[in-house]
């Protein structure tokens, strides 16, 4: 568990976002729901059974004994319209959507973990900008209370002050500027884990732009091939391609012969003698 009254981190942040981001929700029911497909197509490469029954009691008599027939039970069952050929190509689709959907699943994991790592660098970076503005400030306060003394001295005009002046207005309009765009961007942040805008929470975002922001991997990584290799969804766009294939072939079966296969036991009515054998 993340103790939220505590700064949190990169990590979590991606804890949380485990938890609580609709994002990943969505993909993991994606994952969950293709998986129970998956288990449906497997039972389809069964023949469905069906066992029927039938008592007959007739109220007719025999026109030769004056006698009734006989009470007959009647006993069948059949396979029902079994095609193998696209129970095992729909199983093997199945399997193939299953993996697409874990490939989406990572996809959906690494975008999300990316998204929180640039919002924690953008947060630092706001910080950054709003001490360098702060500062600023102080120092045309300085420049002010400076340019006030020079114009009581009667050095410069009343028009130089006015310059100053408006250099402190533009100043701090500008650092409230920038701490809005720091307001929104927690806000986003808050959002993208799926935490709420009232959640109070502080992000540890110190030294962040420093430690995330540094290209730490080696350069035979970055060739071309094995960034195409490495690319998760390249994959599951290949996996899609596939997936195609075998819809196509699924239509293609869908043009061939089905059979079925019963065996159940003659018109009891016509069999009273009990020589009919069973009809298959």
């Amino acid at each position: 568990p993340v103790d939220m009254l505590t700064p949190l981190s990169v990590m979590d942040s991606v804890k949380i976002a485990l938890a609580r981001s609709a994002a990943l929700k969505t993909s993991v029911l994606d994952l969950q729901a293709s998986k129970l497909s998956e288990k449906d197509t497997w039972y389809r490469l069964f023949p469905k059974l069906g066992l029927n029954a039938t008592y007959s009691v007739p109220i007719l008599k025999d026109p030769k004994s004056k006698t009734r027939y006989k009470e007959v039970v009647n006993m069948g069952f059949t396979t029902g319209t079994y095609d193998p050929i696209t129970a095992y190509i729909g199983h093997d689709a199945s399997k193939i959507a299953v993996k697409l959907a874990e490939m989406l699943h990572v996809v959906a994991l690494e975008d999300i973990m990316g998204k929180i790592a640039l919002a924690y660098i953008d947060i630092d970076s706001i910080n950054e900008e709003i001490t360098y503005r702060k500062t600023i400030i102080e120092e045309l306060d300085s420049l002010h209370r400076y340019t006030a003394k020079r114009l009581e001295a009667g050095t410069i005009n009343e028009l130089d002050l006015k310059l100053v002046e408006q250099r402190v207005l533009l100043a701090r309009q500008e650092l409230k500027r920038t701490q809005r765009s720091q307001e929104q961007a927690k806000r986003s942040l808050k959002r993208l884990i799926g935490l709420t805008t009232k959640d109070d929470v502080i992000f540890a975002t110190d030294n962040a732009t420093m430690t995330l922001g540094t290209n730490d991997v080696p350069q035979e990584s970055c060739q071309a091939e094995q960034l195409l290799d490495n690319n998760l969804q390249l994959k599951a766009q290949e996996l899609s391609v596939k997936l195609e294939g075998y819809n196509i072939t699924l239509a293609r079966a869908a043009h061939v012969p089905r059979f079925a296969f019963g065996l159940t036991t003659p018109d009891p009515l016509s069999n009273q003698a009990g020589h009919l054998p069973y009809y298959i």
